[in-house]
């Protein structure tokens, strides 16, 4: 299996669908250590290559939109990529996990509150499926994955800019 191995300077990774994503308990603070907006908040994440085509620039606006609502809410990223000094930059109060394997990045999905999914291109990832299998409810842009998925009992929500998804957020 190439779980975890480099190739070429990246991870390749078996996550998409892997039996270690269901529901268990986790410890929030095990996974997601306190940040300047404390330790108890939820817990946002966004899981993935840290690029602009994952559509990871828009964050910044949705979580912003997120804090007004629910000021002690807490952003987390897991992977990494080009974008990340943007990132840490932009969320200076963000939690930076970096790239996880399977057993950390299921316990990461676990014991989040929502998964942000901020895509217009990839609609129907790894991600979405991880998160639905680990009982993490999405929040996407509408597009056709995503719109097809929030209608069910995945608690997830959809909109059409990054403002009216952090409105979304509950």
């Amino acid at each position: 299996e190439a779980t975890g191995r480099q190739r070429d300077g990246r991870h390749l990774t078996g996550h998409g669908g892997h039996a270690k994503f269901h529901p268990r308990s986790v410890a929030k603070g095990s996974v997601y250590p306190a940040t300047a907006a404390g330790a108890g908040g939820p817990v946002l994440l966004y899981a993935g290559r840290l690029s602009e085509e994952k559509g990871v620039l828009d964050i910044p606006e949705i979580f912003q939109a997120i804090k007004q609502r629910i000021p002690y809410a807490r952003l987390a990223f897991a992977g990494s990529g080009p974008c990340m000094e943007r990132l840490r930059a932009e969320c200076p109060e963000a939690i930076f996990l970096g790239w996880l394997d399977a057993d950390r990045l299921a316990e990461a999905y676990s014991s989040a509150d929502l998964l942000l999914l901020p895509s217009w291109f990839y609609t129907f990832s790894c991600a979405l499926l991880a998160a639905l299998g680990s009982g993490l409810p999405p929040l996407a842009f509408t597009t056709t994955g995503p719109a097809g998925i929030r209608a069910g009992e995945s608690g997830g929500q959809s909109g059409d800019r990054p403002g009216e998804m952090g409105a979304l957020a509950r």
